[in-house]
């Protein structure tokens, strides 16, 4: 079963999150080696585009992470006298 362009586009972005946000570097360059490997479907311009909307994502993703952080530590603080 062919998949779609629509498709190889999702796990293609998929691939460069995970190469990123991989828990060790072997995955990490496993993710990096798929994201290659899908990225030969693509012209250029809409690899740019992934990597852009990709970058967006996980820069979001961490400044939410972030703010739970300081929101839990902020929560610790005022019940700790409990």
């Amino acid at each position: 079963m062919r998949q779609s362009k629509n498709e190889n586009y999702k796990m293609f972005k998929f691939a460069l999150e995970l190469a990123i946000t991989a828990p060790n570097k072997s995955k990490s360059q496993e993710c990096i080696e798929m994201a290659i490997n899908i990225s030969k479907l693509f012209p250029l311009h809409e690899i740019e585009r992934a990597k852009k909307e990709v970058a967006f994502y996980i820069n979001n993703l961490t400044k939410q992470s972030f703010k739970l952080g300081h929101l839990l530590e902020l929560y610790k603080e005022e019940h700790s006298d409990s």
